[in-house]
This record gives structure tokens, sequence and C-alpha cells, in this order.
């Protein structure tokens, strides 16, 4: 009986390579064994080998069983552990796939970003570019029209080019000087180059001293003839449009400078052709 006991210590050690349910059998059946001896042996109905015997078979048996109920059950707790490093691993791919798609995502805004400011860059270095060569024209305009005494501004009326009455007309005549054509002749190829499809008005101006030789009844008339024939000049000799073309006299009333002056006096005596401004601008103004 103690061979048998013994026996069943050193039983495992010999299993450590066999499935369950043969661990489960051999133990089983080595318990069996032992038992039923013992039995036997107390009992004195069968013999201890007989009673070992059939205690191995049954204890085998219930051995057999138990190491496969032990091998059913350790299989599925690892197929569940399998399932479940599966769904990490799924789960942890599914993260990284996003990750590298907002990387993605935020690389491609970047570039996006980069590549509107350099098109920013371009077009500013470009509007930089005309600008500048929009300046160095109009200064280039301003010095060729002061060498032709004649004043380029911006006003609230519109653009206006002022000339003076020494330029165009001799003292108390409205009939245009021969450098009174060229230098208006030039003022109108700027305005046909610039402005061609403006309205203009051509605006007389006078001082303040009396009409007395000169047969006219008054500044306003002699201001209406210089304007009128400012007009005509424009219309019939450089081919302005008449639909888009008008005269207006002010006489002596708008004043630039002192009329008590002389210098004074040669300022206020002046033709000015005005640009008008477009019918847009000129809505959005009152609506403004």
């Amino acid at each position: 009986m103690k061979r048998l006991l013994l026996l069943m210590l050193l039983v495992p050690v010999g299993l450590l390579g066999c499935t369950t349910v043969q661990q489960g059998a051999a133990i089983g059946g080595l318990a069996g064994a032992a038992i039923g001896g013992t039995w036997a042996g107390s009992a004195g109905e069968l013999s201890i080998a007989e009673g070992a015997l059939v205690g191995g078979a049954g204890g085998g048996l219930a051995g057999a069983l138990l190491g496969d109920q032990f091998e059913d059950k350790g299989k599925a707790d690892l197929e569940r552990e399998i399932d479940n490093l599966q769904s990490m691993l799924e789960a942890k791919e599914k993260l990284l796939a996003q990750k590298n798609a907002s990387l993605d995502e935020k690389q491609r805004l970047v570039d996006e970003a980069q590549r509107a400011a350099e098109e920013k860059d371009r077009r500013l270095q470009e509007l930089e570019g005309q600008l500048s060569k929009r300046e160095s024209t109009v200064d280039d305009l301003e010095k060729h029209l002061d060498l032709l005494e004649v004043e380029l501004a911006k006003t609230p009326k519109g653009i206006t080019f002022t000339i003076a009455e020494r330029v165009l007309f001799a003292s108390g005549s409205a009939t245009m000087t021969e450098q009174g054509t060229s230098v208006l002749g030039e003022v109108a190829a700027i305005i046909k180059e610039r402005f061609a499809d403006r309205e203009i008005d051509v605006e007389g101006h006078t001082d303040n001293v009396p009409i007395s030789s000169s047969g006219w009844k008054s500044n306003w008339e002699l201001g209406a003839a210089r304007s009128l024939s400012v007009l005509h000049y424009l219309i019939d000799g450089q081919g302005f449009d008449p639909a888009k073309s008008s005269a207006t006299t002010y006489g002596e009333f708008r004043p630039v400078a002192d009329n008590e002056t002389e210098e004074g006096r040669q300022k206020n005596r002046r033709s000015v052709v005005v640009i008008l401004p477009t019918v847009e601008k000129q809505l959005q103004e009152i609506t403004e």
C-alpha cells in the first residue's frame, strides 16, 4: 500500500508531457486503486489487489472525465484569451489607422495653407510691382503735366485737369491760342487712354474783375464761352463723345485763391476738365 502511495506521488512528474485527459486518467486510476485497495483490505470481501483493480478502473474513468472537462475548459479559456487579444489588436490597429488618417489630414491642411501663403505672397509681389509701376507712371504723368502747367488732382467731383487761362487764352478772349491747343491735345490723349468710357464736364472760371472792354456782358458769359471753346475742341478736334460731354460756367463765384492779389486772380482764371465718377460710384456715394 505504501508503494502505491509513493507511486501516486511520482506519477505527476512522469505525466508532464501528457494531455489533460491522460493525466486525469492516470491520476484518477492511481487514486481509485489506492482507495479500492484500502477499502478491500478493511472490508475483507475482496483482496487488496482486487480492490485496487476495481478502484483503479473506476478512478481512471472518473479522472479521464475530469481531465477532459479541464482540457475543454482550458481550450475555452485559451480561445477567449485569443479572442480578447485579437480584439485588442484590432482596436489598436483601428486607433493607429485613425491617428495616421488624422496626421495625413493635418499634413494636407498644412500643405494647403503653405500653398495658399505662397500664392498670397506671389500675388502680393505682383500687386506691389503693379503699384510701383503705377506710382512711377503717375509720377511721370504729373511731372509731364507740370511742364505743361496742368494740375492733376482727385476731388469729390472726380479727377480734374486744371489748365491756367494764360496757357489756353489771351486776356479777355475765348479763342484758344496755339499753345493752348497743343496743351489741350496732350491732355485729351491722356483722357482717351485712361478714361475713355467716362463722362467729362468742362468748367469755366474767371476772376472777379468786372468786364469793361472785352465785349462780354459779365464774367458768366466769358466763363461759358471759354468752357464751350474747350468742349468743342475735345469733341470736334479729338473725337470725344458729345453724349458724354458737357460744359459749365461758374464765372467768378468758385475762386480757389484770393482775388485781392494778382497771383490769386491768375489762379482763379482757369479751365477745368472734370472726369466724372461712374454711375455705380455715384450711387455708392448716395447710399453711404
